[in-house]
C-alpha cells in the first residue's frame, strides 16, 4: 500500500509540474458558459438504511475553459439538490451536492491527457414525517481528490466558420482526502476524541478537516464518464448537450454508494 501511494504521489508531482515547464503558447480561445439540466440520482447510505433511494433533481453549473492547440484548462463549478417528495412520511434524503473541478491537460496526438483536482461535498439529511432520527440525521462525504483525466474529440461537420463536434472523456480519482462522520451523527471521530465537544459545536469545522483520511481507490472510488455534443456558431457561440455519469463509492465503515446520470444543456461565449 505504501509503495502504491508513493507511485501515485510521484505521478501527481509530474502532473502538477506540467504547467510550470510548459512553453508559452498563444491562446486560441477562452470559453465562459452555463449549464442547466437534470440529475438522475441513486443513493445508498448504510448509515440510515439498506434501501437504495432514487431521485430526479435539478443541476446547474458554471464553466470556464482556456485552451490552445497544445494545452487545455477547465474550471467547472456545479450544484445539485433534491426536493421534498410528495410522500414525505417515509424515509427520504435531502441531498446537497456542490462540486468544484479543475482540469489541466496536454494534447498527445488526438487525445487530451492530464490531471485534475476535485472538491466534492455530499451532504445527506435523512428525513421523514415521524422524525425518527432526532438530532442524528446528518451524513456527509467530503472528498478532495487528485486524479487522471483523458478526453477525445472529433469534428463531425465544419462549414462557414461553424462546426459540430463530439467529445468523450473520463476522470478517475487516485488519491483522496476523505471526511466521513463518526457513527450516526454529524461529529467526526477526531472531534469526539479531543476534549473540545460543546453544545455549540465550537471547533467543529477544524476537527472535521483534521479527521479526514488519505484514501486510494481501494477504500474510496470516484469515476466520471463524460459525453458531449457541441455546436460552434461563427466561432463565438457554443451550444452543447452533455451527459455525465458520476460514481462515488465509500468502501469502509458505514458504506455509501452514490451514482448520478446528469443530462445538461450548455451555452458558452467563446472569445
Amino acid at each position: 500500500m505504501k509503495n502504491s501511494k508513493s507511485i501515485i504521489l510521484a505521478l501527481f508531482a509530474c502532473f502538477i509540474a506540467l504547467p510550470f515547464f510548459a512553453q508559452k503558447e498563444n491562446i486560441l480561445h477562452r470559453e465562459l458558459g452555463i449549464r442547466i439540466g437534470t440529475s438522475f440520482t441513486t443513493y445508498n447510505e448504510s448509515r440510515f438504511s439498506a434501501m437504495t433511494k432514487k431521485y430526479i433533481q435539478p443541476k446547474v453549473g458554471l464553466v470556464y475553459i482556456k485552451m490552445n492547440d497544445k494545452k487545455r484548462e477547465e474550471l467547472l463549478v456545479s450544484y445539485s439538490s433534491t426536493f421534498k417528495p410528495s410522500n414525505s412520511k417515509n424515509l427520504w434524503y435531502k441531498i446537497i451536492n456542490p462540486e468544484v473541478n479543475y482540469t489541466y491537460q496536454r494534447k498527445i496526438e488526438h487525445t487530451w491527457i492530464g490531471g485534475f483536482y476535485q472538491s466534492s461535498t455530499l451532504l445527506n439529511f435523512a428525513k421523514n414525517g415521524q422524525r425518527l432520527f432526532g438530532n442524528n440525521n446528518i451524513s456527509y462525504t467530503i472528498a478532495n481528490s487528485l486524479g487522471v483525466a483523458a478526453d477525445f474529440s472529433k469534428i463531425l461537420m465544419d462549414k462557414n466558420n461553424s462546426h459540430l463536434d463530439i467529445g468523450i472523456g473520463t476522470k478517475i480519482a487516485l488519491l483522496n482526502h476523505v471526511v466521513r462522520p463518526a457513527y450516526a451523527h454529524p461529529y467526526p471521530e477526531h472531534y469526539l476524541q479531543e476534549d473540545v465537544f460543546t453544545p455549540t459545536r465550537d471547533g467543529l469545522g477544524k476537527s472535521i478537516f483534521k479527521s479526514g483520511k488519505i484514501r486510494t481507490i481501494d477504500k474510496y472510488q470516484s469515476i466520471k464518464l463524460i459525453f458531449s455534443l457541441n455546436y460552434y456558431h461563427k466561432n463565438h457561440l457554443k451550444i452543447g448537450i452533455n451527459y455525465e455519469g458520476n460514481f462515488q463509492n465509500v468502501r469502509e465503515g458505514k458504506r455509501a454508494n452514490y451514482k448520478s446520470q446528469d443530462l445538461t444543456f450548455s451555452v458558452s461565449y467563446v472569445y
